[in-house]
């Protein structure tokens, strides 16, 4: 780790923000406590190339691990377990000086049978004042519309993407139902975790109807895109986005009473003949839950 990233790499991740590597071993050393025998099995891997070498690239990751250690919010279970992530990284000089990550952390305590607002609680028991102010500043940008700056390429198969990638997030968070026959094939799959699946333009629309109706007056931005083909005549779009609204529903427990949400989520898709076929999208439910309990 400390060969990879900067010694100040900055990450953001729905459950908490740092600005040194330090943390990032820290996290490392925790999570291998708790499940030693983790893998790190790569999915994919969708590069983008800002100017003057540096690359920002999307990695889908999906970790078998078995629970052998204390975890933050039970003891060693012995449970089997499968989680999936991914990292978004600014790369200069062949060190991550930037870092966006999204996790599913609520399959995780599905899957180990904890409740999850006691996972939850103990997320925000660990928020610091500096996350606290950066849900908040994050929270303000999306309301206000401003999307994150970033370097765009002005290579036409990049800005195409790009372009199909707003019409996606439409489809997804703005509730047009067109939107969604353009961009999504009859028979396409979403991967929302390992253990959570949609399958079909219904299942998919169910899905996303859901998070609309939890969410009232939300606003989304489109903060980065990029994509590559995938040898087969598609192409490999990897989309990093947020969302902010109110709590409008009950949500796992919690009652809803307008508190602000974010959401902070990495989308990968995979488009043949101009639709989506499938899709694999990563936020923190637990961390939104801890926003909102």
């Amino acid at each position: 780790i400390s060969r990879y990233y900067s010694d100040d790499c900055a990450v953001d991740a729905l459950d908490g923000t740092s600005n040194t590597g330090q943390v990032v071993i820290d996290g490392t050393r925790a999570m291998l406590a708790s499940f030693p025998d983790r893998s790190l099995l790569c999915d994919n891997i969708v590069v983008g190339h800002w100017p003057d070498g540096v690359a920002y690239s999307s990695h889908r990751l999906t970790s078998p691990m078995t629970h052998l250690g204390d975890h933050p919010f039970a003891a060693a279970t012995g449970k089997k377990v499968i989680i999936s992530n991914i990292a978004d990284c600014v790369v200069e000089d062949g060190r991550i000086v930037r870092e966006w990550l999204v996790r599913d952390q609520l399959s995780l305590e599905r899957q180990l049978e904890l409740p999850s607002d006691m996972a939850s609680r103990g997320i925000k028991e660990r928020w610091t004042e500096q996350h606290r102010g950066w849900l908040a500043s994050e929270h303000s940008e999306v309301c206000s519309g401003i999307a994150k700056p970033h370097e765009e390429s002005r290579d036409s198969a990049q800005l195409a993407a790009r372009a199909f990638a707003g019409r996606w997030l439409e489809a997804c968070w703005g509730g047009d139902d067109d939107s969604r026959n353009t961009v999504f094939a009859p028979y396409a799959t979403l991967y929302r975790s390992p253990i959570e699946r949609y399958h079909g333009r219904s299942g998919i629309t169910a899905h996303y109807a859901r998070w609309q109706s939890l969410l009232g007056d939300r606003k989304y931005t489109l903060d980065h895109c990029c994509a590559q083909p995938t040898g087969n005549g598609g192409e490999d779009i990897a989309v990093r986005w947020r969302v902010a609204g109110t709590l409008a529903q009950d949500f796992e427990g919690a009652s809803a009473s307008g508190q602000p949400v974010l959401i902070l989520g990495v989308t990968h898709l995979r488009r043949h003949a101009g639709r989506v076929t499938a899709e694999w999208t990563v936020f923190d439910q637990l961390a939104v839950l801890a926003q909102v309990i």
